[in-house]
């Protein structure tokens, strides 16, 4: 994420930090906490990962090129979202 992004990033050490975002703003919408300054009491340790300046000047030419098959691709992609909606049941998809 680091090299796509060509910025720093920050990963905590828990991999239930989703768990921990949902409390935290439960917390937050029930009044217990004042602000979310707390989730850096909660998080523990942590990762940092630096890009790779190398990878992130391919990245970043490789990006117009995505862009561009996406939007050649949109046509198809809702017909395939089409279908799937055409043919969902309970136990399909």
């Amino acid at each position: 994420m680091a090299d796509i992004f060509d910025q720093t990033v920050v990963i905590p050490e828990s991999y239930e930090s989703s768990c921990l975002g949902a409390v935290v703003l439960g917390l937050y919408a029930l009044g217990r906490i004042e602000s979310f300054s707390h989730v850096s009491t909660m998080i523990g340790e942590t990762y940092e990962h630096a890009p790779n300046r190398n990878n992130s000047a391919i990245y970043k030419e490789l990006l117009p090129i995505y862009i561009r098959i996406s939007r050649k691709l949109e046509e198809d992609y809702q017909a395939i979202a089409d279908f799937q909606r055409k043919h969902q049941t309970n136990d399909t998809f």
